[in-house]
């Protein structure tokens, strides 16, 4: 009988875990962890006490794996997570175990390798899976409290020379017409946005008769 790739539920859901290892051995790494996630626990977790498996985790939980022994390890489930979409548990589960892995501090004081303390800085994604990512996160919006945050740390942004050459080059060949560029000119001399907005969707009603004869 072949084995499912997938825990799922009774009910068709695909159940997904955030795990840690914690070294329980005596000396500095005591109490170290490795996080990690997966969709179906039992091959996981016979991946890890293969001890001929060199590929699981990265080399720092490897290599800890064989100085402290499988013995002084210990396991916990950190959170269940279940969804009948495998790319937007994926998602859920690589969210889970960036949070995890800051709160135990596990790439400074523990085994996880990815740069930054977010579980995804420095990784390359395949496109397949950032379009996964994007499909996920669609539609979801922000608490007025998330967007003040956001608007704090945005307030006095300066923005590089880099990034304007890339935004002009971004827009070469663009055709504005006289009412986007007065409209964005009054954006810059500091009109409020919401009212170049209006005079943009004005214009589009004005000149809707003339789109649709092209």
């Amino acid at each position: 009988m072949r084995r499912s790739r997938f825990d799922k539920t009774d009910q068709g859901e695909i159940r997904g875990v955030v795990y840690r290892y914690i070294n329980q051995s005596e000396g500095e790494e005591n109490g170290w962890s490795y996080v990690g996630n997966t969709m179906n626990e039992q091959i996981r977790q016979y991946s890890w006490n293969n001890h001929g498996n060199k590929s699981y985790g990265g080399e720092k939980i490897n290599a800890a794996r064989v100085k402290y022994g499988l013995e002084n390890f210990t396991y916990e489930i950190l959170e269940e997570i279940y969804d009948a979409d495998e790319n937007a548990l994926q998602v859920k589960l690589d969210e889970k175990e960036a949070y995890y892995m800051q709160q135990f501090d596990s790439i400074d004081h523990g085994y996880n390798t990815s740069k930054g303390g977010t579980g995804n800085n420095g990784v390359n994604f395949s496109p397949t899976h950032r379009a996964n990512i994007g499909k996920a996160s669609k539609g979801r919006t922000h608490t007025e409290e998330t967007k003040k945050q956001i608007g704090a740390k945005l307030k006095g942004h300066v923005v590089s020379d880099e990034t304007r050459k890339k935004i002009s080059i971004g827009n070469k060949g663009k055709k504005r017409t006289a009412e986007q560029r007065r409209a964005q000119s009054e954006r810059l001399k500091g009109i409020e946005p919401k009212a170049a907005t209006l005079k943009a969707k004005e214009m589009r009603e004005k000149n809707k008769h003339k789109m649709e004869t092209i």
